[in-house]
């Protein structure tokens, strides 16, 4: 290998090969970091190098005290039009400016694991004197990889913003940011809609862990897996403006709002779904759907605190036996205790309600109960 190493930018259009070898080494170093061997005849020819570019390569350090912002974007920014990925070697990258993702792109690291005691391998360390997100996603089908945003206390603004169509987060956790750790939409209105959030943790945040809310109802048709969303200030998610959402086995717990807190400024049909997982120890309660929203579905949803529906809301839960729906066009209820028929004298019972609430039929599990049928 030649003694002498590159940045990418330091790399004319042209250039010598070096005497002894066919090959140009870019970036790295002697200590064992990453390197990647170019062949001269390729640059010498013009064509581009298609793989991962390395943040490194673009000036950044990733020692948790200089200010790594710039180099990381210009990485971005580096990428041709047709976007790309960008690589982030393990260690804590310092962000005193916002990172913006503007290409269909992927950002990715070596490990976005952050449990108690253990740090993920690469970390984007959002500054105390940031007050403003730390990345944001303004491209379609922009994502974020295995990597975590830990923000440093004092900062202020969210973690993560996704403010276009088809953007994903994978094996991602957020902490500490000085708003929400995860915003989905906008306040002036933007298509933010197909998101998606897998195996996402966002905690200990100052609001809300993620918050899905576009003026334009445009945060719309996602889905959460394995999200966890624990010991925010505010709620674990809070859907405000944001449609036929889908959440898949994910834990809220000890948030100091709501676990599930679904609202609308104006009654909508929201039609979001929440199926298993698990939601506890929240200070407001474990489930909340206010009158302005519509349509809601839980199913199992292991709400093991207080839980309050509106009277559009679905809920098939093994821990009540309880099936409600209730509907413009009336209600299914079972009072049914769970573990089936209970001893003589315990009424257990369907009943079907009308949409002004009149009980018209019931329908008995036992001799105790009296049916009913008012047509």
């Amino acid at each position: 290998m030649p003694a002498t190493e590159f940045k990418i930018t330091d790399i004319p259009t042209t250039t010598t090969s070096p005497a002894t070898d066919d090959y140009l080494e870019l970036g790295g170093s002697t200590n064992g970091s990453r390197k990647i061997l170019v062949d001269q005849n390729v640059i010498n020819s013009g064509k581009r190098y298609g793989g991962p570019l390395n943040v490194k390569w673009y000036g950044a350090i990733g020692d948790g005290t200089t200010d790594d912002a710039l180099a990381i974007q210009a990485a971005v920014d580096a990428l041709p039009t047709e976007g790309g990925k960008v690589f982030m070697p393990a260690g804590t990258y310092l962000v005193g400016t916002k990172i913006t993702l503007d290409k269909r792109m992927i950002l990715f690291g070596e490990g976005g694991t952050e449990t108690s005691g253990v740090s993920a391998p690469t970390v984007i360390s959002k500054a105390a004197t940031l007050n403003d997100t730390a990345v944001e996603l303004t491209s379609a089908s922009s994502n974020i990889a295995d990597l975590a945003v830990v923000c440093v206390e004092g900062n202020g603004g969210n973690g993560i913003d996704i403010l276009a169509n088809g953007c994903s987060l994978r094996n991602v956790t957020v902490s500490n940011a000085g708003n929400d750790g995860i915003r989905i939409g906008s306040d002036a209105g933007i298509n933010a809609n197909s998101w998606s959030l897998i195996n996402v943790n966002s905690s200990g945040n100052a609001r809300h862990g993620v918050y899905l809310n576009d003026l334009n109802f445009n945060a719309n048709a996602g889905l959460a897996s394995r999200l966890a969303c624990l010991g925010n200030t505010g709620d674990g998610v809070r859907c405000r403006h944001a449609d036929k959402n889908t959440f898949v086995g994910c834990l809220m717990e000890g948030n100091t709002g709501y676990g599930w807190h679904f609202l609308n400024a104006a009654s909508h049909q929201s039609l979001n779904t929440v199926i298993g997982g698990d939601s506890e120890t929240n200070t407001a309660g474990d489930i909340m759907v206010t009158n302005t929203s519509w349509y809601n579905t839980f199913i199992n949803p292991g709400a093991l605190g207080t839980v309050s529906y509106n009277l559009f809301t679905t809920v098939i839960s093994e821990q009540y036996n309880r099936i409600a729906s209730n509907v413009t066009n009336g209600e299914l209820l079972s009072n049914a205790p769970q573990g089936g028929a209970g001893a003589a004298g315990t009424q257990e019972y369907f009943s079907i309600y009308d949409s002004s609430a009149v009980e018209r039929i019931r329908l008995g599990f036992n001799a105790d109960v009296t049916p009913k049928i008012d047509l």
